[in-house]
């Protein structure tokens, strides 16, 4: 029991003081759903062994109306290894229990001799009482759910049927923990401009009205880019490209049969054709040098760029990414073993002040791109 007890220390202590300053302030679903929140890897209310759970509830036996959700709420001491919170809902004894009122007047008369054996056995059905109904409205309100649940809160599941998008529910469904949970949804958050991981699922769910649209459109792919890397950027369509044309499709000038091809607009020559509607341009206006290498093949900002391409853009295009570095944050470079890479971020030139000795400079535009596919990203 005392690693139980030591988990209960990690509550927060500033969400049971404001719940113990401003009862009044808060409502009773409300008032739980902060206290789990605070209680990471605790067992959520009625889905495990009851003492790993966040907090205890209680009943208040009164015979007067009570004016507010929560009567009071009692932190995590020596006796007790969890908060304990009292409120007048779901109480079976008083003026709205079932109970008769002279069960209620017997429980007075103990508490004033400091006996709180049946009113604490009675408390044992107000937790379960008290869980159901927290759980009932959980499953059915979306914002006490806006945690994440192994369950799949119905929150999520409204809004990833409108993203149209599975990628979460085949990477959501494995996870077994409640704890597991929130901490993907608190890294999520923490990461939502640079992205700790290439694919933080649950801040997807922030741009669930982009994705709903039909046709998804280039402003909104600007919009989502703007707020997951925090850069800005201009998106242009009609960005031209060769692709390869099947040896099935190819023709020759003279066949076998002595039948000649003939370039009338329906047959080319080469093993390429151009498409001019085959991609998009993207150009991305870049402050500093740092964030301008993330976003280079191999950086861990490109890898939440190629994933965002492929989860927003309905088709495969073609996609051709130019990084503008600002004016005034591009500065000399220097041959080294450090960060620099040569045609990415550098350059070699001539030194104008020792002829015949070579320098480097920074590249304040790099251009690359991405041919974006069902099974594999190619990057040319």
């Amino acid at each position: 029991m005392a690693s139980v007890g030591t988990s209960r220390r990690d509550l927060s202590d500033d969400v049971v003081a404001r719940l113990q300053d401003a009862p009044q302030c808060y409502n009773l679903f409300q008032a739980i759903w902060l206290i789990e929140r605070a209680a990471l890897g605790c067992v959520p209310l009625g889905k495990g062994d009851g003492r790993f759970e966040a907090l205890r509830l209680g009943a208040i036996t009164s015979m007067k109306f009570e004016p507010r959700d929560i009567t009071s709420v009692e932190p995590a001491d020596a006796l007790r290894d969890r908060p304990l919170l009292r409120t007048p809902i779901m109480a079976l004894a008083g003026a709205h229990g079932p109970l008769p009122e002279p069960f209620a007047r017997r429980l007075f008369e103990r508490a004033s001799r400091r006996d709180y054996a049946t009113h604490d056995f009675l408390d044992i059905f107000h937790h379960r009482l008290l869980t159901l109904l927290y759980r009932s409205k959980k499953r059915r309100f979306g914002a006490l759910s806006a945690l994440g649940d192994p369950d799949g809160p119905p929150l999520q599941i409204v809004l990833r049927a409108f993203m149209r998008d599975g990628a979460f529910d085949a990477r959501h469904k494995g996870v077994a923990s409640r704890n597991a949970v929130v901490a993907a949804h608190d890294d999520a958050l923490r990461s939502v401009r640079v992205g700790a991981s290439p694919q933080p699922e649950v801040a997807w769910l922030a741009h669930a009205g982009l994705l709903a649209g039909a046709p998804r459109s280039l402003r909104g792919l600007e919009t989502l880019m703007q707020h997951r890397l925090g850069i800005r950027v201009d998106a242009q369509q009609f960005i031209g490209t060769w692709l390869p044309i099947d040896v099935g499709q190819r023709c020759r000038l003279r066949e076998r049969d002595g039948r000649g091809a003939r370039l009338d607009g329906r047959s080319a020559l080469g093993r390429r054709a151009w498409d001019q509607s085959a991609g998009i341009g993207l150009r991305c206006r870049i402050t500093g040098n740092a964030a301008m290498r993330d976003l280079l093949p191999g950086g861990r900002a490109h890898a939440v760029l190629v994933n965002m391409l492929q989860r927003y853009l309905p088709s495969r295009p073609f996609v051709q990414v130019t990084l503008q570095l600002l004016g005034e944050s591009a500065a000399p470079a220097r041959i080294s073993t450090a960060t620099a890479r040569l045609g990415w971020t550098t350059r070699l030139m001539a030194n104008p002040s020792r002829r015949g000795h070579a320098g480097a400079a920074s590249l304040g535009t790099v251009r690359f791109s991405v041919m974006l596919s069902d099974s594999e990203m190619e990057k040319r």
